[in-house]
């Protein structure tokens, strides 16, 4: 239960950095701040879909008896380190850039904690200064993402079928909820094939996973450095903010896997995994811009809804691990090497 509640906050602590720095990334504009959000945001959503997609092994029955278990799967995926940055002038920004142009990499949500950059606006003021600067976001000192999640399964000789879920859970202190829902079914093909196997498996499987993650937001006008006074619509309210970050993950796979005895087995295997990821930032929010009659001042608006941008992400994986399962409990570990690479743990209970 411990490892449990340390993951479950460790995926809230991830979530709610994005949660409390996108608002501040969209103030520089819609257009660059769409850019400038969804940069930040890519290590995560991939280092998400990925996580979904795999840890798919599970373990089918030696004999004719059909088996219930309940455990806690969880995999951890890594951001190789080149996507653990992004470059903002790389991101074709209509009027915002890099106070530096020399030191123009910023981090991304799993990116390091302790370092930033400023990025201001284009425009000069008479004097030749920028019309409004501010902060890149940190990192959240993490270069991966944990999915966790309990899973309900049935295991037979021909088949496995899981449902893997995370209920309606609000993280305390966060302002965070976040469910998912996935789906998984593996079928032993030496089994439906009718082919002598001894002490081996070759399994193909399908599954389907949806998470959904929902962060309250606090973003009020004068977050960003001016040196002009702001003029504009600035009324709010500013207390309905929230970002919204939805991931459909789609995987196959296919696994060999050797038993060493009645308990132990080891196997491999991999597949293909990709998805879709949506982020929206619901509510009223201070977006910041130069005044377009040319004068130079801040011209600040409040915009509803101003973000709703998708990711598509796929990669080939490979899996092996080790697995043991004796009367009652089963245990699995295992490696994952992809473009996002990691690990993974199962932990569970068996009914008969």
């Amino acid at each position: 239960m411990k490892k449990w509640t340390f993951l479950i906050f460790l995926m809230a602590g991830i979530f709610r950095s994005p949660a409390q720095d996108a608002g501040t990334l969209i103030q520089g504009g819609l257009s660059d701040g769409n850019k400038l959000v969804k940069a930040y945001l890519a290590p995560l959503n991939k280092a998400i879909l990925f996580g979904l997609g795999q840890n798919n092994y599970q373990s089918f029955s030696l004999d004719d008896n059909h088996h219930w278990s309940l455990g806690l799967h969880t995999t951890f995926l890594m951001a190789p380190p080149e996507e653990r940055v992004y470059d903002v002038n790389q991101l074709g920004l209509e009027t915002l850039e890099a106070e530096d142009p020399h030191n123009s990499i910023a981090q991304t949500v799993l990116g390091d904690s302790t370092q930033y950059i400023y990025i201001q606006s284009k425009r000069r003021d008479l004097f030749g200064r920028p019309l409004f600067k501010f902060k890149s976001p940190t990192g959240y000192g993490f270069p991966g993402a944990p999915v966790p999640y309990f899973n309900l399964a049935y295991s037979g000789q021909s088949a496995t079928y899981s449902l893997g879920f995370i209920p309606p859970l609000p993280i305390p202190t966060t302002g965070m909820t976040v469910y998912l829902l996935k789906g998984n079914a593996q079928w032993n093909l030496f089994s439906l094939l009718g082919w002598e196997s001894g002490r081996n498996e070759w399994s193909a499987g399908l599954q389907y996973a949806f998470f959904h993650g929902m962060s309250r937001l606090d973003v009020k006008p004068d977050n960003v450095y001016t040196y002009l006074t702001v003029t504009g619509n600035l009324s709010g309210p500013y207390d309905n903010q929230k970002l919204l970050i939805d991931y459909h993950s789609l995987s196959v796979s296919t696994y060999l896997a050797h038993h060493l005895g009645r308990r132990w087995k080891i196997f491999a295997g991999g597949g293909i995994t990709g998805g879709i990821s949506f982020i929206r930032m619901k509510g009223i929010y201070p977006v910041y811009s130069s005044d377009p009659t040319g004068n130079f001042s801040i011209v600040a608006e409040d915009v509803e809804d101003p973000l709703d941008i998708s990711q598509e992400a796929a990669q080939w994986y490979l899996e092996g691990g080790i697995r043991a399962d004796w009367k009652r409990f089963y245990l699995q570990l295992q490696g994952d090497y992809g473009q996002y690479y990691g690990g993974a743990l199962q932990l569970g209970y068996k009914f008969k």
